[in-house]
């Protein structure tokens, strides 16, 4: 029996979790205590981390959180898993990140004297010092991690920045997710940065169903079968078949509305971009750019596009103008020693 799916503020069609859509935006404690740490996370994305930690955690497996910097995302969760008499005591939120200062990231530290790639994780520890052994925290390089084996019933992800590190969380974590039960919620959804997580999810949809999702970047999915393994060894990103990738990026632009959709559409400009694809790129980024739902929202994601295309025209002019350059040297010399090159 299919389950109904109902159109939301930001997501075509969805499950929701309560008939009421979007329930994390009433019935919670003030952002001091759902989240209080600066971040690059909405206060309605850590409202709803807080909310499914709090009403959708049955405690039977853990909760996974890739990339959470100063704590923000793994405060909401925690600050409504401590609350939930199923999970508390019993399941953990495992956090992992690098922890390496970047100067652009001054204003999530405030107060603290950094230098670029000082190390972050204790002052990460001191923003969920209040939740003590229920952070279990994983510093470094994500790729030289390894899952404990255990269920995982949230996987909130913001760390998947590039295809290597996005294909070990897919062959780690997800064969670990539970049927029926485990939301995967990708922070880069709504962005142009990240085009892989765009593919590789409209590859697996018949495995993941969008779910009631908040505002800001996160989209929700929640996993309805099982997965092969075989499944998670994804294709190469930048050798499929062009008309296959565009038929991913039709599927997974058709899951968001309005301006969301859009910076779909522009991940899919920077998937051309990537592939060397300049003239298509060119093409869709002056289509969102056409489009009525095209405002504020959506122009970081056309300045990182029209960036990484610039940038591909240059290299591709100099590439050029180098080769010209060859030719006409190996053709002077050529003549300076009196053979002919037709």
């Amino acid at each position: 029996m299919s389950v109904p799916m109902h159109p939301t503020f930001k997501l075509s069609a969805a499950l929701l979790f309560t008939e009421q859509g979007q329930p994390w935006r009433s019935g919670i404690p003030p952002m001091q205590q759902v989240n209080p740490v600066p971040g690059m996370i909405s206060e309605d994305e850590s409202r709803y981390l807080h909310w499914i930690a709090r009403n959708h955690v049955s405690g039977e497996g853990h909760i996974v959180d890739l990339g959470p910097l100063a704590g923000g995302s793994t405060h909401a969760l925690c600050s409504g898993l401590t609350i939930n008499s199923r999970a508390a005591g019993r399941t953990r939120v495992h956090s992992y990140d690098l922890w390496h200062f970047f100067p652009a990231w001054k204003q999530f530290f405030p107060g603290a004297i950094l230098s670029s790639g000082d190390d972050l994780h204790p002052l990460f520890r001191k923003n969920l010092d209040a939740f003590g052994s229920t952070v279990v925290t994983h510093p470094g390089d994500l790729r030289q991690h390894h899952w404990t084996g255990e269920p995982i019933e949230i996987l909130f992800i913001d760390a998947a920045k590039s295809p290597d590190v996005w294909q070990h969380i897919l062959r780690e974590f997800l064969p670990h997710c539970v049927p029926g039960r485990t939301l995967l919620l990708h922070q880069d959804w709504v962005c142009a940065e990240c085009p892989w997580i765009h593919l590789t999810m409209a590859r697996l949809a018949e495995y993941w169903v969008p779910m009631d999702s908040p505002d800001g970047g996160t989209v929700g999915f929640l996993l309805r079968r099982p997965i092969p393994v075989s499944q998670l060894e994804d294709d190469d990103l930048l050798t499929q078949p062009l008309s296959l990738a565009i038929e991913r990026f039709e599927r997974a632009a058709s899951w968001t509305r309005g301006w969301y959709g859009l910076s779909v559409r522009l991940a899919q400009a920077h998937y051309f971009v990537m592939r060397g694809k300049l003239k298509e790129a060119s093409s869709l980024l002056n289509w969102v750019l056409a489009q009525s739902d095209y405002g504020p929202e959506v122009e970081y994601d056309v300045n990182l596009v029209a960036t990484a295309l610039n940038s591909r025209k240059i290299q591709s002019g100099f590439r050029q103008r180098w080769r010209n350059a060859c030719s006409n040297l190996a053709h002077q010399v050529l003549t300076a020693m009196g053979i002919r090159r037709d």
